[in-house]
């Protein structure tokens, strides 16, 4: 697992938290209609900022092991914040599950790849690539439901399980970097 963390980490040019931080934020945000048509980028850097406030937060948290429970109220709570603090950028007034499980799973697989001491995340980053793996063609962009979000973690988990691997996280850094 040590050189596929490796080659992902290369591949994507990350080192530092900091890059990690940066590259969660704009790989949650891009191909993702986000922001209400006419808002400015300007207008958009406060919740970027608040973003990367909300994971850096969630740094101490994962550097124990975090229950699928407690994963998923944090992704929740990311989305129901952000949403309340900037509804009013955003489409349809909320910063959709999709987009924080996106920023919150990367984060997160960044921090384990980045330190071999870091636990191993509950779950993984959610794409398109990943999600056509286990037949799911809805994209994570629209995705706004716990219910439904447990759903694709269930499929992936399940098939990561058959894959015999012994975490989703771990499954998904192996098929990420054959996918290329």
């Amino acid at each position: 697992m040590k050189s596929q963390k490796k080659s992902f980490l290369k591949r994507v040019n990350v080192s530092s938290v900091q890059d990690a931080l940066r590259n969660s934020l704009v790989a949650s945000l891009q191909r993702n209609r986000t922001y209400k048509d006419g808002v400015q980028n300007f207008d958009r850097e406060p919740l970027r900022r608040a973003i990367q406030r909300k994971l850096q937060i969630m740094e101490s948290l994962y550097s124990n092991p975090v229950s699928d429970e407690s994963h998923i109220n944090n992704i929740v709570e990311i989305s129901k914040s952000l949403s309340t603090e900037f509804g009013y950028l955003l489409v349809g007034g909320r910063f959709r599950i999709g987009t924080s499980q996106k920023a919150l799973n990367l984060f997160a697989k960044f921090l384990w790849c980045l330190n071999d001491n870091w636990p191993t995340p509950p779950h993984c980053p959610l794409d398109g690539k990943i999600l056509k793996q286990v037949s799911i063609y809805e994209p994570w962009t629209k995705l706004d439901s716990r219910k439904k979000y447990q759903a694709w973690i269930n499929r992936l988990r399940k098939h990561a399980h058959n894959m015999n691997f012994t975490s989703i996280a771990e499954w998904e850094l192996s098929a990420w970097n054959k996918l290329g």
